[in-house]
């Protein structure tokens, strides 16, 4: 009997459970279809047409229930480039756990005056309709699947019926070998992704969309951690600074060497602009050296000529003429003077001695008639050939009065 009561209790069980099942079923809204994630890897490897214009969303919840969303990160890329940023603080219908709060720094108080998900819906859902959207996870896929159903967003606003979403982090596992885990933060150091603030939600978006954005360059080639390992960002903008163009594949260890290069034909290129501005400089001082060069040539000739000019006009005045003549005369007279001066030193007057005086006389008419006497002298001690006492005397008297005459007139023209 008891056996029997038993199994009827477990009968009747088990249809209780069967029916909370079913109506629980049938109480459930519409959900997001089932398939929301593409599948990175195969979408590569078939070749399929990379998404260059995405937008990359990141979600914070309250607490460990789906719905209880307190932020929304919303990031827009273009060409793969990030282009628009919208981040939205959002009211959770659900109470807080400290867990979350101490992960994203998100209080009740600051989302209190904070709009529900419901009222932001409007301006999330542009976004979300018609292009791809990139999550890190799941996790943000169940979050949007699960708002939706709790605030019943699809007759309220147009909904999609199925969203192109990508789930960054597997593709990130299949194309990315060799790192201690698959992390946000460790991803993006293994990229180089810099300026990464973990957990707050549009910081997140934006990471998530770099490495998508990395992913389509890198056209889903699998790569290793080490020297294999992509170029990062700071490389890549480093050689964009030198000048250099940017590879759409390129390893950390390339990027080094792509960098040593650019750095070393900017040094070269630096030393041939420094080289060709110094010649440029010793050209330019040698060309100011030549205008100085010809420019005292100029002055000293202008100033020879106005030299010339200045004594043609005073040699033809006759006040020049006079002086030239009184300044000729002076000096003809010191050296008659030196002459005389010579002949009579030792008081004994030969033939040959008169004779070269009178022939320097002659030769420069330095006498005028007051020296006539002394022409007569000069002959008649010559002309028989020899000069006795007596002419020897009148010659000496002769000429200490020529020697006397010559320096009354050198007083006179001084």
């Amino acid at each position: 009997m008891s056996t029997v009561i038993i199994v009827i209790m477990l009968i009747a069980v088990g249809v209780g459970i069967f029916l909370i099942c079913g109506m629980n079923q049938a109480q459930r809204g519409k959900p997001l279809p089932r398939k929301t994630m593409s599948n990175p890897v195969a979408q590569f490897r078939s070749r399929q047409p990379p998404q260059k214009r995405f937008v990359a969303i990141d979600f914070e919840t309250a607490n460990a229930r789906y719905y209880s969303a307190c932020s929304l990160g919303i990031v827009l890329f273009e060409n793969l480039r990030p282009v628009e940023r919208k981040s939205f603080l959002i009211k959770p219908p659900t109470k807080f756990d400290p867990t979350n709060i101490e992960i994203h720094g998100i209080t009740p108080e600051m989302v209190a005056d904070a709009p529900s998900f419901d009222m932001i819906w409007g301006q999330v859902l542009p976004y979300l309709t018609g292009t791809r959207v990139v999550m890190y996870s799941d996790f943000d896929a169940k979050v949007l699947k699960s708002l939706v159903k709790h605030f019943k967003l699809e007759g309220k606003v147009s909904a999609p019926t199925t969203l192109d979403c990508f789930d960054v982090c597997e593709c990130a596992r299949n194309t990315i070998r060799g790192l201690t885990n698959y992390k946000l933060p460790t991803v993006c150091k293994f990229l180089g992704i810099e300026g990464l603030n973990h957990h707050e939600a549009t910081s997140d978006a934006e990471a998530c969309g770099k490495i998508y954005a990395w992913i389509v360059r890198n056209d889903g080639r699998e790569v290793r951690a080490g020297n294999d390992r992509p170029a990062t960002y700071a490389q890549q903008d480093y050689i964009r600074n030198l000048g250099g163009e940017v590879p759409p594949v390129l390893s950390v260890a390339e990027a080094s060497r792509l960098i040593e290069s650019l750095i070393e034909e900017n040094a070269k290129r630096r030393e041939e602009e420094a080289e060709q501005r110094r010649l440029e400089r010793e050209e330019a001082k040698r060309v100011k050296q030549a205008e100085k060069e010809a420019q005292k040539v100029f002055d000293r000739r202008k100033k020879e000529e106005n030299s010339l000019r200045l004594l043609a006009d005073e040699m033809s005045s006759p006040d020049y003429k006079a002086r030239k003549s009184r300044s000729k005369r002076v000096q003809d007279m010191k050296e008659f003077q030196v002459l005389v001066n010579k002949v009579i030193e030792d008081s004994v007057i030969e033939v040959e001695e008169v004779l070269e005086i009178k022939s320097w006389l002659a030769e420069h008419k330095v006498l005028d008639a007051d020296f006539a006497e002394m022409f007569k002298l000069i002959d008649s001690a010559i002309m028989d050939g020899t000069i006795d006492e007596e002419e020897t005397q009148r010659l000496y008297e002769g000429m200490l009065d020529c020697i006397s005459t010559l320096r009354k007139r050198q007083s006179q023209a001084g």
